[in-house]
């Protein structure tokens, strides 16, 4: 049967109920309010109606060939047309009814007294029904079937305030109700181009070889498509678009696939359609990815940062999520048959995204840029076919693997009863000791063996008295101390001892015109030792905080700012003191002394930067954006500098580091939903060796293996799910297998060895398993 939303917008509705199966139409307001008011006379969303369709007004005629008889008849002057159900499955049907305007009844002569006041027709394929265009008005015929000649046709000819979206919706409607009528099935996900086919007078053998079809071998994405199984359809993110739209920046033929999550593949959409990128005029940088087939749009999705989009060059494949109906996310894939037009759809999906991203047109930025962006896109690729093999360096996981903490203690001790959350994380440096952020409460957490609970420092407050929650933290002065910052009050760090007496003992000015924004330690492991000062960050200024000096504890000579909006969102240290720093649009800059200009600058491609983090030695850059991961290596490759890092030498201008991306793979992201990472670490230590990179999002903790990422294996990680989403993980200090995970309402010690390659059945609890259709 048709499926219909629940509890949604009138809207939304419509385009559920056209299933990614119509090209937007060109409405002006006018038209859009017909439209919306036709739609709300449909009742959509009352799951009690069994109108489908309605058209108020019109004119209803019989028109015969034998001319004897009259070729054109009006049986009703003024009619409504309505779709409707019948009390059968899968049985619809077309009335067509008399409308009388009011005191008009009193009127009819005694024969029209006696007239039939409507007439019905079971709607099947026999029925013929097609809809024309004359003067200005659509027509609705169809046979008349009781008769024996096929030119007997019924005709309603609808007011002319019928507009196209409305002719389109009937057409679906009617093509719909027939085909579930020929084959007793609900034709949820069957695409327009199959149904119009298989609902013309064809012999049943012919149609179900068309129902049985199955692509060739050239024509399957990764891995074979189920015979006779179509992937559930999803609904659209398409809007009214406007008739001065451009043409299309990009046509190119390909193949339209979704990610069948029962099937565990991509399966067939369509196999043939043009897969176009416009940009429309609703705004300056409003672009759209269609799939169009005939003069229907299939499907339309904006180009929006949040598609999460994938390139498998292996496939000539590109692949992207977007939220489908009952709030899960669908992934779609566009395989080109050559790499001419992979190649070009490529760049201009690029070009059009970084528009949206950095919001200025693609031919005014800086050639500098465009190259960077350029370099970086062409980087993005994934191995489709191969994403789940394991390579020749792999290592059998070990028999006695540890077992998640089964005793691991709540972080919620003693906190208040407000539904508070877990919010932040630290691990100690000197002293196995966790520390776990929630509302104005600290809980404290011994990592020596496993993981238990020690104690909870509870309500942190100014020294007026005033409470608040600590949004950053960072341990201080060989683990005697947390720093921690007041969103409320960004001129002040506050010291917490974490001694005996387990409160707020000092408070530090920074500066009246100069808020702390972000804060790193002065080296990477300066938290070790005694060293006072840290580093802080503005949203356009780098500085070092001593808190020994009296007054402002700023110091002045140590202190850069930027004239322009720099828009700092994440900072980090080497062991040496060289400090990177990241911004929202996306770019880093690479500073071996503070208060001095950045030796190297890179662009950035408009994805907002989380957090960044930094190996020891200086090398290797890791910065967290919602849906990927950049690794960039530091290291001058050639040259007068070669040898050198970008902290201390420029780059040259055509020799920058290119990010390697890492992204979860499309056949994943479909189990695991929306993709929002936390700020991702390495591991770290004095006497360490950086060799995974840990992250997380929602309830999932991954893990990259880094000696692979710098060989070029980008799509190799390892998964744990765990039953509540994770706010924050990290390792243990001087640790490559104990990772400290903080739960909403849990703290862990979860073992490396547990993380692992994954599947569906590691992706997706029953609780999270997308209802079948």
């Amino acid at each position: 049967m048709f499926q219909r939303p629940q509890a949604t917008r009138l809207s939304e509705a419509f385009l559920f109920r056209l299933r990614i199966q119509l090209r937007p139409s060109y409405l002006d307001h006018s038209t859009m309010f017909a439209v919306l008011n036709i739609l709300n006379q449909m009742g959509w969303g009352e799951s009690q109606r069994t109108e489908l369709a309605k058209i108020e007004s019109g004119e209803f005629y019989l028109t015969r060939k034998d001319r004897l008889r009259g070729a054109r008849q009006c049986i009703y002057p003024r009619a409504m047309f309505t779709i409707s159900k019948t009390a059968t499955p899968f049985h619809f049907q077309i009335a067509v009814s008399r409308v009388c305007e009011e005191g008009e009844e009193a009127i009819l002569d005694e024969d029209e007294e006696d007239a039939q006041d409507d007439h019905s027709f079971l709607i099947d394929p026999a029925l013929d029904f097609n809809i024309t265009q004359t003067e200005g008005c659509y027509a609705l015929s169809w046979r008349d079937t009781e008769t024996n000649d096929p030119d007997d046709r019924f005709e309603y000819v609808a007011d002319s305030n019928m507009n196209k979206a409305t002719k389109d919706f009937i057409d679906v409607t009617i093509l719909q109700a027939m085909y579930e009528r020929k084959f007793n099935k609900s034709s949820t996900g069957i695409p327009v181009a199959q149904m119009r086919a298989l609902t013309k007078d064809k012999p049943d053998d012919e149609d179900e070889r068309l129902v049985e079809q199955e692509p060739s071998a050239s024509q399957k994405v990764a891995v074979p498509v189920n015979k006779g199984k179509k992937p559930r359809a999803s609904t659209m993110s398409v809007r009214s678009t406007n008739p001065n739209d451009d043409p299309p920046l990009v046509s190119e033929e390909a193949g339209l696939y979704l990610w069948n999550l029962d099937g565990e593949q991509f399966e067939v959409v369509e196999l043939s359609v043009q897969a176009t990128i416009t940009k429309h005029q609703n705004g300056p940088f409003d672009y759209w990815i269609e799939a169009i087939q005939g003069d229907l749009s299939i499907l339309a999705h904006q180009v929006l940062p949040d598609l999460n989009a994938r390139w498998a060059k292996d496939i000539l494949g590109f692949m992207w999520q977007q939220r489908g109906g009952e709030g899960w996310f669908d992934n779609w894939c566009l395989k080109f048959e050559e790499r001419e037009a992979f190649d070009r759809f490529q760049s201009q999906f690029a070009r059009s995204l970084w528009e949206v991203k950095n919001g200025i047109p693609w031919e005014k930025a800086v050639r500098e840029d465009q190259e960077y962006a350029v370099a970086v896109w062409a980087n993005e690729d994934v191995e489709m076919a191969s994403a789940e093999d394991e390579d020749e360096e792999s290592e059998a996981t070990s028999d006695d693997e540890k077992d998640e903490v089964d005793d691991a203690l709540r972080a919620d001790a003693g906190a208040p009863e407000d539904g508070g959350k877990n919010s932040n994380l630290v691990v100690g440096h000197n002293k196995d000791r966790a520390f776990v952020v929630r509302g104005n409460k600290i809980g404290v957490f011994s990592t020596a063996d496993g993981i238990h609970y020690s104690t909870t420092m509870t309500g942190i407050k100014t020294s007026k008295g005033k409470h608040f929650n600590p949004d950053k933290i960072m341990l201080h002065d060989q683990d005697k101390s947390m720093l921690v910052m007041n969103p409320n009050d960004r001129s002040t760090v506050y010291r917490l001892d974490l001694g005996e007496r387990g409160e707020i003992v000092e408070e530090w000015k920074i500066h009246e015109d100069v808020p702390v924004e972000h804060m790193a330690p002065t080296s990477k492991f300066a938290p070790t030792t005694h060293e006072q000062t840290f580093v802080g960050a503005s949203g356009n200024g780098l500085f070092r905080v001593d808190p020994r000096v009296s007054g402002n504890k700023l110091v002045d000579s140590e202190y850069k700012q930027y004239a322009t909006k720099a828009k700092f969102s994440s900072l980090a240290t080497t062991q040496l003191g060289k400090v990177v720093v990241a911004s929202t649009k996306g770019d880093f800059r690479f500073f071996d002394k503070i208060g001095k200009n950045a030796k190297t600058a890179l662009p950035g491609m408009g994805d907002p930067i989380i957090g960044v983090d930094v190996t020891a030695d200086g090398r290797w850059v890791v910065a967290t954006t919602k849906t990927v991961l950049l690794v960039f290596d530091c290291t001058i490759k050639d040259g007068k500098f070669e040898g050198q890092l970008g902290f201390d030498r420029s780059f040259p201008a055509d020799k920058k580091p290119v990010a390697k991306t890492l992204a979860l793979m499309p056949q994943h992201v479909a189990y695991m939903g929306e993709i929002s990472f936390t700020a991702a670490r390495f591991n770290t230590g004095p006497d360490q060796v950086e060799n995974t990179i840990v992250t997380s999002s929602g309830p999932y903790v991954i893990a990259w293996d880094f000696n692979r990422v710098k060989k070029g294996l980008k799509d190799r990680y390892e998964i744990k799910q765990h039953a509540d989403n994770v706010v924050a993980d990290s390792f243990r200090f001087g640790d490559d297998t104990d990772i400290v995970v903080a739960l909403e309402n849990n703290v862990l010690m979860v073992d490396k060895r547990q993380l692992k390659k994954p599947t569906r059945q590691s992706l997706a609890s029953p609780a999270r398993t997308r209802p079948r259709k």
